[in-house]
């Protein structure tokens, strides 16, 4: 039986299954025995809500060849101090000294009499990281959201910490007239870490990285459309910043590409038609008209346009020597991978297109070419960016191979294999049902590294069925807490929404509503709605619609993010959880049954006896 798993993300961003994908449909795992064979695909997308998109990989499924890259010998010569500049509109980056305005190209590589031979040393005492904003819009708090250990920004995965900088006026005596000041002071950090940024609804940093030791100033000019970047580590941050840009202009070069298995039938729409003519009459210099897949006909000429191109091709590799100019040991690591991991992630969304077209030759010998011709991730540091290409990569391979995650991960360090186990679980933990305790299990054996064996401990001690319940007090619609043991010796059917979400809506009153119809009768059960608006106003005027629950469910409210949410990893909605009379968890999943599949699954609950050996 077909389970819709449908999914929604605060911020009224609704999806189903996937942060890319309109829908995806996940079919009943064939089984557990996921480090040791590869049953292949179930059906179509994922990737982790990073995607909860991408491609869905049997549960069975749970190491890639060595590569080898010649980084090369890549120097420059700085005097100091310096600011580093990036125009928004040309993302041109120059560094300029303190001393005169003229500046050189960061590409520059000429040296003057008593200068370095390498930029000076970053670890200079605690990390700091100083964003200054134009005092007329930049708001009184901004919010960092970083991480010492990433696998993908969710809360079902590594949610990482969100903390509030608020803002400083800025005067003539530090150099930040008309500027406020938002300094992140980190202490000392003995591990680089994983840092996004947004101003309201702007993403000004995603996903950077702060070295141990790194100091930058950084101060972003919206009305001039700059950048700047000033301080011991500015040709870092720099660097990183122009990755950003190079990418989105990267991803803007690439020929737009639709999957149709009727081209003929969809240009005969008139509108359609008009628009397609209008792009063939644009500019070739300047415009990239769409190429068009159709399954069975032309998926060898579209790989070959992307096998045929070597990495090194690419604007972002092929820029990639001045990215790296005076920058050493783990600051040029972190360029690195990010620069492969973006254009690596882009190509890999258009070999999936033609999937079984690479196992034919010529095109399975260039694929195995392009894996070859990645850099070796350091045990040190794995980036974001390369992490999440290497993950795509390896679901790629292992539909393509029916080999299992631990033969394809065997020649990756395991501080690289360790991480893309650990996402492969944690990201799909919710999916499985029974199967979940040998899933986790069986990761863990595979597993060195200490914090993912954590988080696969955690997981296990929490989440797994016959874990107690264990969550501070909710709250009721009259403003009072409400702990939900006072229900202890009823079973729970505990269901999470949040406001706007269409799939909460639909979930509700296609499955929802009919169970409760069936079960509210019975003494030992008691529904729970649980909403998860940051607003209890809205969450107030949204279920006296009734379109969200029933009202004779409890009705209790959670912000997002706190209490039960962050204690079981509830981010993505709806979600279900089935706690027996013991108070002892029987299931938690993103799953969206069919009434009948979700009324079977409680009465399972209801008439198993509570006998758990749990972790």
């Amino acid at each position: 039986m077909e389970k819709f798993l449908q999914t929604c993300f605060l911020a009224l961003l609704c999806l189903i299954g996937s942060t890319f994908s309109a829908q995806s449909k996940v079919a009943e795992s064939p089984g557990a025995d996921l480090l040791h064979r590869f049953a292949g695909p179930t059906v179509s997308p994922h990737s982790g809500d990073t995607h909860r998109g991408g491609e869905t990989l049997s549960d069975t499924f749970l190491y890639s060849t060595s590569h080898d890259i010649d980084g090369g010998p890549w120097s420059v010569s700085l005097s100091n101090p310096w600011t580093a500049v990036c125009d928004l509109e040309t993302a041109n980056c120059k560094l300029e000294t303190a001393h005169w305005k003229t500046g050189f190209s960061l590409v520059d590589d000429s040296t003057s009499p008593g200068q370095e031979d390498s930029i000076p040393s970053a670890r200079l005492e605690a990390g700091r990281f100083h964003l200054e904003l134009p005092a007329g819009s930049a708001p009184d708090t901004i919010w960092v959201s970083y991480w010492e250990h990433f696998l993908k920004e969710h809360s079902d995965v590594t949610p990482g910490t969100r903390i509030p900088l608020v803002a400083e006026t800025g005067s003539f005596f530090e150099g930040s007239a008309g500027y406020k000041s938002f300094r992140w002071e980190l202490g000392d950090v003995d591990a680089p870490l994983t840092f996004s940024i947004r101003v309201g609804k702007k993403q000004l940093v995603r996903y950077w990285t702060l070295v141990p030791g790194d100091q930058v100033r950084m101060r972003v000019d919206l009305d001039a459309g700059r950048s700047y970047f000033s301080g011991p580590s500015a040709a870092f941050f720099a660097a990183q910043y122009e990755v950003d840009r190079v990418s989105a202009e990267q991803r803007m070069g690439f020929v737009p590409l639709m999957v149709t298995g009727d081209l003929e039938r969809m240009l005969s729409d008139s509108l359609t038609a008009l628009m397609y003519d209008r792009s063939r009459k644009l500019p070739e210099s300047l415009y990239q008209t769409m190429d068009f897949l159709v399954p069975g006909k032309n998926e060898s000429d579209v790989l070959e346009g992307y096998l045929a191109t070597p990495l090194e091709d690419y604007p972002l590799i092929h820029k990639l020597e001045a990215l790296l100019t005076g920058l050493d040991g783990l600051h040029r690591e972190v360029i690195i991978q990010q620069a492969y991991g973006e254009t690596l992630f882009n190509i890999l969304s258009k070999l999936k297109l033609g999937k079984p077209m690479l196992l034919e030759e010529p095109h399975a010998s260039r694929f195995r070419e392009l894996v070859a011709s990645l850099p070796v991730a350091s045990e040190e540091y794995l980036s974001p960016a390369y992490l999440a290409a290497l993950y795509e990569l390896t679901l790629l391979r292992g539909k393509l191979s029916g080999l299992p995650l631990s033969q394809l991960l065997q020649d990756y360090p395991s501080a690289v294999s360790d991480r893309i186990i650990g996402l492969y679980v944690l990201d799909r933990f919710k999916r499985l049902d029974g199967e979940q305790a040998d899933f986790v299990e069986k990761a863990m054996a595979e597993v060195e590294t200490l914090w993912v064996s954590q988080l696969l401990s955690e997981l296990r001690q929490r989440s797994l069925r016959g874990a107690l319940l264990d969550t501070d007090p909710l709250l009721d619609r009259q403003g009072n807490p409400f702990d939900l043991e006072a229900l202890k010796g009823k079973s729970l059917v505990i269901s999470f929404w949040v406001s706007g979400c269409k799939f909460c809506i639909r979930y509700y009153q296609e499955s929802l509503r009919p169970v409760f119809e069936e079960f509210k009768g019975r003494e030992d059960l008691v529904f729970v709605s649980v909403n998860a608006d940051m607003d209890t106003s809205i969450w107030e005027r949204e279920t006296n619609t009734w379109r969200y629950s029933h009202p004779e469910m409890v009705q209790l409210h959670q912000d997002a993010s706190t209490g039960i949410l962050a204690d079981y990893r509830v981010g993505t909605f709806p979600q279900k959880m089935l706690v027996d009379s013991g108070h002892r968890l029987f299931l938690l999943t993103t799953n969206q049954y069919s009434p009948e599949a979700l009324a079977d699954k409680i009465r399972t609950m209801l008439d198993t006896p509570q006998t758990y050996t749990h972790p």
